[in-house]
């Protein structure tokens, strides 16, 4: 049957388990602190009337926080999200925002970020406003992003792995600052071109000391493309920032596994480190 969630509050030890075999919709926060939560239904849907913001958390405790199911934003307002899963995981093995666009998705805490506790599979794909990543000690996996509002994607953390392209429009840029590896998957195949991975209204900037390694495309609207780590190439690789800069702070190499892979720049403006 359909569920309805008006908020939880777990102020003891233990973990939340909430499942419903048709439809979950939340109209409040659901919280613990350290156990886990975990939601599970055919769809989740969220619905705050109050405020439009939704906040599912589990404290600094390390409980992991899993959405066993799509999630959707129902309201007149799309509802915003937060998750919070201090020293735990965020799992999220289905689409968020696939049926109904999210307001702004915020991941405030992680461990891991990916399918599976153990980020050995992508997310879902996201589709949101914006999306935020603010901290994340682990590896966070995505699949594809896609945003509508100027906020775009700005991701903190370790070891990140786009491996579905990130599409934002609206001005939205992207700013990854990891202080583990950036993975950039081509999302068809190592050896095309054609296909832009990372398609940006807004710039895109590398910022983090952990290194880049990069096979997808990445293309802007004449907005600047900037990489402060060491790059490694392991794909064919374009990158295009029409009127604007691309910057390679530090050095540009391919893989050491004989194979050679061809990087093609376009920038009517300066390029350079």
């Amino acid at each position: 049957d359909a569920v309805t969630v008006t908020g939880i509050v777990q102020s003891g030890a233990g973990s939340v388990l909430v499942s419903a075999g048709a439809t979950m919709t939340l109209t409040d926060d659901v919280t613990s602190v350290g156990g886990a939560i975990t939601l599970s239904a055919t769809t989740i849907d969220l619905d705050d009337t109050t405020d439009d913001a939704l906040a599912i958390s589990s404290g600094g405790g390390g409980g992991d926080v899993t959405l066993n199911a799509p999630v959707d934003a129902v309201g007149a307002t799309a509802d915003s999200l937060t998750l919070t899963a201090g020293s735990g995981n965020v799992v999220i093995p289905s689409a968020v925002g696939g049926g109904a666009r999210l307001g702004a998705l915020t991941i405030a805490s992680a461990a891991n970020v990916a399918g599976d506790a153990g980020a050995t599979a992508d997310t879902g794909t996201i589709t949101a406003a914006t999306v935020t990543q603010t901290a994340g000690t682990g590896t966070s996996r995505f699949a594809q992003i896609d945003t509508n509002a100027a906020g775009g994607v700005d991701l903190n953390g370790a070891a990140f792995a786009l491996n579905g392209g990130v599409t934002t429009t609206a001005g939205g840029a992207l700013t990854v600052t990891n202080s583990g590896t950036l993975t950039i998957a081509d999302t068809t195949g190592p050896a095309d071109t054609a296909t832009v991975d990372i398609n940006l209204d807004g710039a895109f900037t590398q910022d983090g000391a952990g290194g880049v390694s990069v096979a997808g495309d990445i293309a802007t609207t004449n907005d600047a493309v900037s990489f402060a780590a060491p790059v490694t190439v392991f794909g064919d690789t374009g990158v295009d920032a029409g009127s604007a800069t691309i910057t390679f702070g530090n050095t540009v190499s391919g893989t050491s596994g004989g194979e050679i892979e061809d990087l093609t720049i376009n920038s009517v403006g300066d390029t350079g480190s």
